[in-house]
């Protein structure tokens, strides 16, 4: 026969179990919640082309490029979002921004572009962000980057 303190015990052993599996796995359930989060549109790769459409073997100074990606929205739901390309030189200043604003219906996809022209050669980083308003309170799909030289 079990006494009140032996179901105290008991009860009190329990807790802990329980409390040390929930905090266990409580940071592989807030990673894959953050995944998932950030994982309601895909960036596919980053593509630069010419203003024609071709893909830019080489980039010159004052040579209009696109830099063009496709974006799919996994959601059953339609939407909004901001497609930032933001150009960074070899010292890491900024050298240009620009935005594509839209709407994406549900699973559907679109390719998205930006023009840029480069005034100046050297090594560039090309990075593509996607948030859902231009404020950036939700970041749709995590930033994709691309090196890039001009000559």
């Amino acid at each position: 026969m079990l006494h009140k303190t032996d179901i105290m015990v008991i009860f009190g052993v329990a807790i802990i179990i329980i409390v040390s599996i929930y905090t266990m796995s409580l940071p592989e359930a807030k990673e894959e919640l953050s995944k998932r989060s950030l994982q309601k549109v895909n960036i596919t790769e980053i593509a630069v082309s010419d203003e024609f459409g071709f893909s830019a073997r080489s980039i010159k100074v004052n040579q209009i490029i696109l830099i063009q990606a496709e974006i799919v929205n996994l959601q059953n739901n339609t939407q909004p979002f901001v497609y930032i390309v933001k150009v960074n030189d070899q010292d890491n200043v900024t050298y240009s921004i620009s935005y594509n604003k839209s709407e994406l219906a549900p699973n559907d996809r679109v390719s998205v572009a930006n023009s840029w022209i480069p005034t100046k050669s050297g090594n560039y980083t090309i990075s593509i962000f996607l948030w859902s308003d231009t404020d950036g309170r939700e970041v749709l799909a995590p930033k994709k980057s691309i090196n890039v030289i001009v000559e």
